[in-house]
């Protein structure tokens, strides 16, 4: 298999992104007099080219106290965090969310890099910092919300001096 054919393959489907969008990683930011302000975090996999289908917010139009009314404005974060867009709703109903076209950022790499060792490196994963180890890319902890949380936990991998 080609490597091509392989990153298509890795590749979710459509379907499983639209499906994904959790509700739960939609947090209402501001509780204005005019408007709502939301903040979302996209499934791995979506791209911004997924914001043009208003079925992808089913799941969130479903659920209480999180969907979407015109006026609404969203901004929208790539899982991975390399992008982000913000979009105002123009309709909505229980099956969709129509959106703007959305303003895209896209975000430059890292000025500092996360700690590594020789062993395990430190990795944003959308959800927070994680210590990954390099020989497998197995995950070793547990999402922390910053960076210094995720030195600690890669520091008690290794074991104490007595």
């Amino acid at each position: 298999m080609t490597k091509l054919a392989k990153a298509v393959n890795d590749q979710p489907e459509a379907a499983e992104i639209y499906e994904a969008i959790n509700p739960k990683q939609v947090i209402c930011n501001n509780n204005g007099f005019g408007w709502r302000e939301f903040f979302v975090r996209l499934p791995m996999g979506a791209t911004a080219d997924c914001l043009k289908d208003p079925t992808i917010w089913k799941r969130v139009q479903n659920a209480k106290g999180v969907s979407f009314v015109r006026h609404d404005h969203l901004y929208i974060v790539s899982f991975d965090d390399t992008w982000a867009a913000e979009a105002i709703v123009t309709d909505s109903d229980a099956e969709k969310a129509v959106l703007t076209k959305p303003r895209i950022h896209t975000f430059g790499d890292r000025f500092d890099n996360l700690f590594e060792d020789e062993l395990y490196r430190i990795k944003w994963t959308g959800l927070g910092y994680v210590v990954e180890r390099k020989s497998d890319k197995a995950l070793m902890s547990h999402p922390a919300p910053n960076i210094p949380l995720a030195e600690r936990d890669l520091a008690r991998l290794y074991p104490k001096v007595a």
